[in-house]
């Protein structure tokens, strides 16, 4: 069975309650739309400053869905890891992609979007048509094109190099998490082993802490003085337990040794 990273997805990972509040931050400080969606089944693990002209009016009318989708498959087909991919979408605004890759799987995408650039003055005509053609309440629509985020081809330069590392860290964390959930697994294989080797062994075997009392004794050594369950000797001292009892002596030298 494979238990690498085909098995898991970012949010199993990672607290995305922690990464929400990452993203909303980001949204503060930089202004800029941003979101985490599942390169599996595309759903919105965490995101924030989404704006209404994409999420009351673009994405809620099936044809301007699919000009939305198409965006995000165009940029889907062309991610590769540590850089952007860039597209304006049919329906006027800009988005950007960024793949989250964990272990050499891509597990979600950062997208940035949802925006203008401040060279390029929103052409209110095609708005409007858009919004006769899938009938939109056209005062609502151009107020919200109007709430838009404008930046400099600069300022979005500086946001992608900054969300490329922040990118990177988040794989880090998920490629952390799942080396401690595979170390976890092989060590749950480990004693598995071990305990199957000294439960079937026929040398009679136990374990001692350090003070002397038993932790653990196999099906052998329980046996052979008719202990039922191991609870019944755990946590004694040793040279109380029954194999001893029979003989002072040896209770005395066992308690001296240890």
């Amino acid at each position: 069975m494979n238990h690498g990273v085909d098995n898991y997805r970012l949010s199993d990972l990672l607290d995305l309650t922690s990464i929400q509040r990452m993203t909303e931050a980001h949204y503060r400080a930089a202004g800029m739309p941003i979101g985490i969606i599942d390169a599996i089944d595309s759903s919105i693990l965490v995101g924030a400053g989404w704006q209404e002209i994409c999420t009351k009016f673009h994405r809620a009318h099936p044809e301007a869905l699919k000009r939305c989708q198409e965006s995000d498959d165009f940029i889907k087909d062309r991610l590769v890891q540590g850089q952007a991919c860039s597209y304006k979408c049919k329906n006027g605004l800009w988005d950007i992609g960024i793949p989250i890759i964990v272990a050499g799987r891509h597990l979600a995408t950062m997208f940035l979007g949802q925006f203008f650039y401040e060279n390029e003055v929103p052409d209110r005509q095609f708005f409007t048509e858009q919004a006769r053609r899938y009938d939109f309440d056209l005062e609502k629509y151009l107020q919200a094109l109007d709430r838009v985020p404008v930046f400099s081809r600069e300022k979005v330069d500086y946001i992608i190099e900054y969300d490329k590392a922040l990118v990177d860290f988040i794989s880090d964390l998920a490629e952390h998490a799942l080396e401690k959930i595979n170390q976890g697994r092989i060590i749950r294989q480990s004693r598995r082993k071990f305990q199957a080797v000294f439960n079937q062994a026929f040398q009679f075997l136990g374990l001692l802490s350090l003070d002397g009392r038993l932790l653990q004794a196999n099906r052998t050594a329980l046996d052979f003085c008719g202990i039922r369950e191991e609870e019944e000797v755990v946590g004694k001292l040793f040279w109380d337990t029954p194999w001893w009892r029979h003989s002072p002596e040896l209770q005395d030298k066992l308690r001296q040794g240890i």
